[in-house]
């Protein structure tokens, strides 16, 4: 009888480690400290708090166009961004295949991935983890972005753009067929770079300028700032169009801003696009 009840008990602790593994993968968010980690693909998230900010840029911004006005106070709840752009290793986990154009490394963003792909992807991931992953609207990400400050870019101008972004820079220029003014730095890579490369912003997050566009949920119009809401606007009810932020390694200065826009059809897909997720604190 001590044999048999130790082999049952063997039984039943292999019993219940199977099924803690289980609940693991069925329910894959973490929490540690100010991060949150989808445990089926590796996603960190950064908590952002609830705050306010002056959305878009002031008129006397350099490179500022008019779809960046007018600045207006915009107040959000608080929620979680991912702390780097979503990697080809990430999208692979998810969707069995990498679309990228730059296959450096598991590490570099994700891109050559349209809206409707971004969506298909979060699809998968909400089915698989009971979560509620999605992009974030324009004003998130320029509120993610901005992380308390006020400057046409989340570092002091007297720094060097390269220790801060993938941009477009005396390496980048090499292979640029068009003349965009270059930073006077080198941040040591000619394309797209890993994530997490460059210092964070405020809130702990990395790459939100340069490196790779990323596509916001919201809708584009040129004139929407001069209606929206104040409290967490969610862009245009309908529209053609879906926005981008953040620029990339291959445009100029003017481009790497953190009110800068840019839009393009959801099916659109191009080398220098990726995303980052959100879930709601």
């Amino acid at each position: 009888m001590g044999l048999r009840s130790c082999v049952f008990s063997l039984v039943l602790m292999f019993l219940f480690l199977v099924v803690i593994s289980h609940e693991c993968v069925a329910a894959p968010v973490v929490v540690s400290g100010s991060t949150w980690t989808d445990l089926a693909t590796g996603i960190d998230f950064v908590k952002i708090p609830a705050g306010c900010f002056q959305m878009g840029s002031p008129l006397g911004e350099k490179g500022r166009k008019d779809d960046e006005g007018p600045a207006h106070e915009v107040c959000l709840d608080g929620f979680l961004m991912g702390k780097y752009e979503v990697t080809q290793k990430q999208w692979q986990r998810v969707m069995g295949q990498n679309p990228s154009y730059y296959k450096e490394g598991d590490q570099y963003p994700v891109e050559q991935v349209s809206w409707d792909d971004v969506n298909m992807f979060i699809e998968k991931m909400n089915k698989r983890s009971g979560q509620k992953f999605r992009l974030p609207t324009e004003a998130e990400w320029e509120y993610a972005a901005r992380a308390k400050t006020e400057t046409a870019r989340y570092w002091d101008a007297s720094q060097p753009a390269c220790s801060f972004s993938n941009v477009h820079d005396k390496t980048s220029k090499q292979s640029n067929r068009f003349s965009w003014p270059s930073q006077d730095c080198d941040d040591g890579f000619a394309t797209t770079a890993p994530v997490g490369q460059y210092e964070p912003n405020g809130f702990g997050l990395y790459d939100m300028i340069g490196n790779v566009w990323e596509w916001c949920q919201d809708y584009y119009s040129s004139g929407y700032y001069a209606i929206s809401s104040k409290g967490n606007p969610q862009g245009p009810a309908q529209g053609s169009l879906r926005v981008m932020r953040g620029s990339d390694w291959y445009y100029g200065a003017d481009y790497m801003r953190s009110a800068k826009r840019r839009y393009a059809g959801p099916a659109y897909r191009e080398s220098r696009l990726g995303f980052r997720l959100v879930v709601q604190d």
